[in-house]
């Protein structure tokens, strides 16, 4: 719910921000964002846990 949370934000900012773009672009920026930030955060939560072992 929290990654929905900030994907809508992020949308709304990308649609305030950039009139001019498509809805298809912003939505698929703010999807991009979303993505990315679970991925670091998937990948930053493996390392750690194998760290402290």
């Amino acid at each position: 719910m929290f990654f929905a949370l900030i994907f809508l934000a992020l949308a709304a900012l990308g649609a305030y921000l950039f009139p001019e773009w498509s809805w298809a672009a912003i939505l698929g920026a703010s999807f991009g964002c979303v993505t990315t930030l679970r991925l670091v955060l998937f990948f930053t939560e493996r390392s750690n846990k194998a760290s402290t072992r």
